[in-house]
């Protein structure tokens, strides 16, 4: 519900920009009937269990809606925000038992910072090991660099890690 009333707003502000710069603004409201058809889902990817949403349980029609606005700077530049929620809701009962555990995983996490003082990235990818439901073992490259280049310092440095952790759950 926030989402849609900070659209609503934006889209208010664009029209109001719109009318006092002369600008091109398009609005564009789409609504109707929503059918499932192919929803297939595997966790993992090559081992786990295949099944189908839509064909294995009931998926109803339901309705949905999409709001798209469009402002137009010039003839070179355009600004456009979407707003489309989808959620479905299968039901029912498999006749069969599914796989879904994989004990590894992929962990890329990253981390910036862009100012007229400096800047900083800061960069994870880890291979991750289930261990319980809680606990995970992590083991990958982290890289750090960043800086500062004003009339008060020159400073800047880059570092190479790597990386053995725990990531608990709680």
């Amino acid at each position: 519900m926030k989402k849609s009333v900070k659209l609503l707003y934006l889209i208010v502000s664009l029209i109001f920009l719109q009318l006092s710069l002369h600008a091109s603004l398009e609005l564009d409201v789409e609504t109707g009937a929503l059918f499932s058809g192919y929803n297939d889902i595997r966790i993992p990817g090559d081992e786990g269990t295949l099944f189908s949403l839509s064909e294995e349980l009931e998926t109803d029609v339901i309705p949905f809606y999409r709001l798209r606005a469009f402002y137009s700077f010039n003839s070179r530049h355009h600004l456009g925000v979407l707003l489309a929620p989808l959620s479905v809701k299968s039901e029912g009962k498999l006749d069969r038992d599914l796989n879904f555990q994989d004990k590894f995983g992929l962990l890329l996490d990253g981390d910036a910072l862009a100012a007229p003082q400096g800047r900083a990235e800061d960069v994870l990818a880890a291979i991750t090991y289930d261990i319980s439901d809680q606990l995970r073992l992590k083991a990958g490259y982290r890289i750090l660099e960043g800086g500062a280049d004003n009339d008060e310092v020159y400073t800047f440095a880059l570092f190479h890690y790597a990386v053995l952790g725990l990531i608990i759950d709680f």
